[in-house]
């Protein structure tokens, strides 16, 4: 009976090492809990891109506008470049030396800048849609506040119904607010204006002005654009949203574009954006 439970013991470690749930190597156990972390950390960033993948494909769904369109055509860009990316991941060898070897290969994938990429683009276009959101006929204490933070600006005063030289505030197709200031880039060499922001117009610095609709502010411009050039021109004169930016004829082109982009910055600030008035 001994002989025969020693003949057993025997044939047993013989077998064993043979038998993968057998193995009891250190180093074989080491290199196998390596190798199935660096598989698992794989298998997640997958997930993950996968998932961001689908997230920024339902974003896209929705139907919005936003300020900045090259956001939404570079999201569109960085989801084909996820897509392609193909990641085979082997099966574990069976020697110890090969495991290692395929461990190393899998330390190598890390597709943590591309999950960082889509993300990022998401973020920067659903920025943006906040921001042409807030350029969707806002009130004139929010231009005013907003305006306040404009370095190259002095006075602002909003148009009233009493003072109101074009005397379209809130009539079919004009304005529902518009707000005047004066700059001090801009000089009175003949001694022309007269200090009332109102009353001298965007000549004196320029102003912002408001419709109901995207459809009413182009109208607008193009009536305006209509005059530029001639000695009718009131200055330069953008569309955002529904609101125009006007500046100052009095102010040299580059002049005039720095403002502009600087109103447009103070507009779309995203710090408040849930305070808009």
């Amino acid at each position: 009976m001994k002989k025969m439970v020693s003949k057993i013991l025997v044939i047993m470690l013989l077998v064993c090492p043979l038998l993968t749930g057998c193995k009891s190597d250190p180093e074989y156990d080491k290199a196998k809990e390596l190798f199935d972390a660096q598989v698992t950390r794989i298998e997640l960033q997958i997930e993950e891109k996968e998932k961001e993948i689908k997230n920024a494909e339902e974003l896209l769904s929705f139907d919005k506008e936003e300020l900045d369109k090259s956001t939404e055509t570079s999201l569109k860009n960085t989801i084909e470049s996820a897509k392609k990316i193909e990641i085979d991941i082997p099966k574990m060898p069976r020697e110890v030396k090969d495991i290692n070897e395929k461990t190393k290969v899998l330390e190598a994938i890390d597709i943590t800048e591309e999950i960082n990429d889509l993300k990022s683009a998401q973020k920067l276009l659903e920025d943006s849609r906040k921001k042409y959101e807030l350029l969707l006929n806002p009130t004139s204490d929010f231009i005013i506040e907003r305006l306040k933070n404009v370095k190259d600006i002095d006075k602002i005063e909003a148009v009233t119904e009493e003072k109101d030289p074009n005397g379209n505030l809130n009539k079919p197709g004009g304005y529902t607010t518009q707000v005047y200031f004066s700059s001090p880039l801009v000089k009175d060499e003949y001694g022309l204006f007269t200090g009332d922001v109102i009353e001298d117009g965007t000549d004196c610095g320029g102003s912002v002005e408001v419709y109901k609709t995207v459809s009413e502010a182009k109208k607008r411009n193009d009536y305006l654009s209509a005059f530029d050039g001639g000695i009718l021109s009131g200055g330069a004169h953008t569309v955002y949203g529904s609101i125009i930016i006007r500046t100052s004829g009095e102010l040299t082109a580059s002049q005039q574009k720095a403002l502009e982009d600087a109103i447009l910055n103070a507009l779309t600030e995203l710090w408040f954006y849930k305070t808009r008035g």
